[in-house]
């Protein structure tokens, strides 16, 4: 479970700065 939050935290950080640098 652990592995799985981290890695839905970290996607969603990419996922915000992209949006930041490029807003849909």
């Amino acid at each position: 479970m652990q592995d799985i939050l981290g890695f839905h935290t970290r996607l969603s950080t990419e996922l915000s700065k992209k949006w930041v640098e490029r807003p849909l």
